[in-house]
């Protein structure tokens, strides 16, 4: 069963989100703030996907991606935000998987959730 961690604090995100991994009958943890998902990630080192805003309270999505990084945790990372301006160039400097803009659709979502998938496939 694909085992997924959702750090997002935002509902609008969170609940489509949510609905897609329950349809799909995937394993959804959701985080709304970075020490849940750090807490998470310490109880669970097996996610394949770790799905991150990079906006969150008081500290920042990029704190759970360097803890990830500096803990060989190796979930495919997914980092998204509505605010584009450096994004794609932050992006550029980070080892992630994909990235996605806000306001996310679930077909882009479902479409790279696939690729990510098969590249997981590939490499064992």
């Amino acid at each position: 069963m694909l085992k997924c961690l959702l750090a997002a604090d935002n509902a609008s995100i969170v609940r489509p989100l949510a609905d897609y991994f329950m349809e799909k009958k995937y394993h959804l943890d959701i985080a709304s703030d970075v020490e849940d998902a750090i807490k998470l990630l310490k109880e669970n080192r097996a996610y394949q996907f770790v799905i991150i805003d990079i906006n969150m309270p008081q500290k920042t999505g990029l704190d759970i991606y360097h803890y990830i990084k500096k803990n060989g945790i190796t979930a495919k990372v997914i980092m998204m935000t509505g605010d584009l301006i450096g994004f794609e160039q932050l992006c550029g400097h980070l080892k992630i998987d994909a990235r996605l803009e806000k306001p996310i659709t679930i077909n882009e979502f479902d479409q790279i959730l696939k690729n990510l998938q098969k590249d997981i496939k590939e490499s064992l």
